[in-house]
């Protein structure tokens, strides 16, 4: 039996748990255990963004106020037309079988509709180009403390080859497996719906297996599972270092440089990805960088050196 025609997935009526069965099985619940920080633009961090959180956190009122907070997948779909946009298969075989696929929105809030058509790994829009011209372009703005991003000197390289923005529009079930980014932040802001997170620190992962504490077979390509394998394969209980999100529309997630995650979308979701290079994380990872990618490391430097930054 597969996975989507097995998977029961529910959200608790105080939005802060999300339940997974498979086959009729016992439940597996999540409960979130993060912080969650009143933001206000221009006064709750730094414009350095060098005293944002160092674990993972949800800031409330992020983007309050900009049109971006409209983005539903029915209504993004109307005002979109005829324009595709690309998308992902979460796991890495099922990105490769999509093999650079695009679809209209409008086609895919039919697909969304009909719950991924029973696929497994749900389509999921990752879209930059729609940022950056109209109609959405001036429809968000970039909050102060993530707006100096030290890699923004590379971006269009062959080391930062495409933008740090995404445009994220995924039906239920979808979501990312397990990944982190070793030298930028992420942020995410959720415009409709509600998604489930798994973060684990950077030392989770052990240097020589890959393995992670708790999930089981967790060694290389076994990484490469469906969000919803992952929620549901994590022996319980967590490991104390785990921090569990349940993001609810309107709320931003700050994750830290290095922290791996998984992403499962346990309803039909919008959201704005982004990432960034803070002067706190490139001046404590400059050395691991320089030892495992000195060629990267020296295209960087020589960038930064001339824009002026250190």
């Amino acid at each position: 039996m597969g996975l989507a025609s097995s998977l029961s997935l529910s959200l608790d009526p105080d939005l802060l748990g999300v339940s997974l069965s498979r086959g009729g099985g016992p439940p597996v619940r999540y409960r979130d255990n993060v912080v969650r920080t009143p933001f206000v633009e221009g006064e709750t961090f730094e414009a350095s963004g060098d005293d944002l959180p160092t674990v993972p956190a949800v800031l409330v009122g992020c983007c309050k106020g900009q049109q971006v907070a409209g983005w539903s997948v029915p209504e993004l779909a109307a005002r979109c037309g005829g324009r595709r946009f690309e998308v992902d298969g979460g796991p890495g075989r099922a990105r490769r079988s999509m093999a650079g696929a695009s679809v209209t929105l409008k086609d895919f809030e039919g697909y969304a509709s009909r719950d991924g058509d029973g696929d497994d790994a749900p389509l999921y829009i990752f879209d930059y180009r729609c940022l950056t011209s109209p109609p959405l372009q001036s429809e968000f703005s970039v909050p102060s403390c993530f707006s100096r991003d030290l890699q923004a000197c590379i971006t269009g390289s062959k080391f930062r080859p495409l933008p740090p923005a995404w445009l994220l529009v995924g039906s239920r079930r979808s979501g990312t497996p397990w990944h982190n980014h070793p030298t930028t932040v992420a942020w995410n802001y959720l415009a409709s719906g509600a998604k489930l997170w798994m973060c684990m620190p950077p030392e989770a992962a052990d240097a020589q297996s890959g393995a992670f504490e708790g999930l089981p077979e967790a060694g290389g390509d076994d990484l490469d599972l469906a969000a919803a394998e992952c929620f549901l394969g994590w022996r319980q209980p967590l490991p104390a270092a785990a921090r569990v999100i349940v993001q609810r529309e309107g709320e931003t997630v700050f994750l830290p440089a290095g922290w791996w995650h998984v992403v499962l979308n346990v309803e039909e979701a919008t959201a704005i990805s982004c990432s960034l290079a803070l002067g706190r994380d490139v001046e404590r990872l400059w050395g691991e960088l320089e030892r495992e990618d000195p060629e990267m490391a020296a295209f960087w430097r020589r960038a930064m050196d001339k824009e002026g930054n250190k």
